[in-house]
């Protein structure tokens, strides 16, 4: 099975989205711009789709490869994120509905979930920014996916001793917090660049972190009902 693969890939994007969210402090901080932004994203968005892909095969290895009654070479399985990939009878996992109804109803609801822009149980995340992921991926293949907003939010950062932090104004307003939460700290208020995503003007922090959430709650569930194992990244 590939959980410890997809758990490796998981603590490994988390360590880049760290590495996104310090660089991007930094440059507020600083007021200067940063060039690597773009390859930065698309690594960290290109390794979660890889672990929907891990699942996908684990799925196939399981579940559907011992049915098969000729052996064939195993061609390339990628995780069915639309329905027509569950429904169509030439799909490779529409013989799921055949021999494990169960799985087949399970991806078809994250399918469905998806299209409707449902939301993760007992979450705020979206399950469609998997799907997104996948096609910001396959869009990064020919296409920018970073643009700038030379005209960012209004931030407050703040070098704390449990790392930096950025809050927007609408959530200092919003929450009722005030810079006095940090007393004695290194910290600014600034209109900075945003770094955002072209097809869903997402700043790249933001999404990045529910991307990775994202992952991890959906695909944690797979593996719980189907597998037997977790999906929980320390």
């Amino acid at each position: 099975m590939r959980n410890t693969d997809i758990i490796n890939t998981l603590k490994y994007v988390e360590s880049r989205r760290q590495e996104l969210f310090n660089l991007m402090f930094d440059a507020k901080m600083q007021g200067i711009s940063i060039e690597n932004v773009a390859n930065l994203v698309a690594d960290i968005l290109n390794n979660l789709t890889k672990c929907f892909d891990y699942c996908a095969n684990d799925i196939y290895d399981k579940y559907i490869a011992p049915r098969l009654r000729r052996k064939k070479m195993k061609t390339r399985v990628y995780f069915p994120f639309y329905k027509n990939q569950l429904s169509d009878r030439k799909s490779l996992f529409n013989l799921l509905l055949r021999y494990e109804t169960d799985v087949h109803n399970s991806l078809l609801e994250i399918a469905e979930k998806s299209e409707n822009k449902e939301m993760i149980a007992n979450t705020t995340i979206p399950y469609s920014i998997a799907r997104e992921v996948r096609n910001l991926v396959n869009s990064d293949k020919h296409d920018k996916i970073i643009e700038v907003d030379n005209q960012g939010r209004r931030e407050l950062l703040a070098k704390s001793k449990i790392g930096n932090i950025v809050i927007s104004e609408d959530q200092l307003n919003q929450n009722g917090w005030r810079v006095e939460v940090f007393p004695g700290q290194d910290k600014k208020t600034v209109i900075a660049k945003s770094y955002r995503l072209v097809e869903n003007n997402q700043e790249v922090v933001d999404y990045c972190s529910l991307a990775l959430w994202n992952t991890q709650q959906i695909l944690d569930v797979i593996y719980k009902n189907f597998f037997g194992t977790k999906i929980i990244v320390s």
